[in-house]
């Protein structure tokens, strides 16, 4: 009996890793579909049109899909846990934190001084 628990504990965590590979990506387009519209919509001078309604709805769109990414990411890395990962795989699949889910101004706009200093969420 306790071999069948341990595969089927086995076969969760690898779904659980799958999933939270799935979030992780979804939420790395989202992020830098975020900054996409700040640079082009929001942020640029070329024309008060798109500095409308349309774009702080896309732009909330696109907030509300970040987090509902970092909370399916959350949850599988929360199962991963109670399923007994190795320290390998917390390792690798840390918790989110706030200033993950942003992306900086300086590290999306290309020429800026001191560029190379900027970092990008770990994942």
């Amino acid at each position: 009996m306790d071999d069948v628990v341990l595969a089927l504990r086995q076969e969760e965590l690898e779904l659980r890793k799958g999933q939270a590979n799935d979030c992780l990506e979804k939420l790395r387009q989202a992020l830098g579909d975020r900054s996409v519209v700040f640079r082009e919509k929001i942020h640029s001078n070329k024309s008060v049109h798109h500095q409308g309604t349309r774009s702080k709805k896309e732009l909330q769109t696109i907030t509300l899909s970040i987090n509902r990414h970092a909370r399916g990411y959350s949850r599988a890395r929360a199962a991963m846990l109670r399923l007994g990962a190795d320290s390998d795989t917390v390792a690798v699949y840390q918790p989110l934190k706030p200033q993950d889910l942003v992306v900086s101004k300086e590290v999306t706009e290309e020429n800026r001084h001191g560029q190379g200093s900027d970092k990008l969420a770990w994942f």
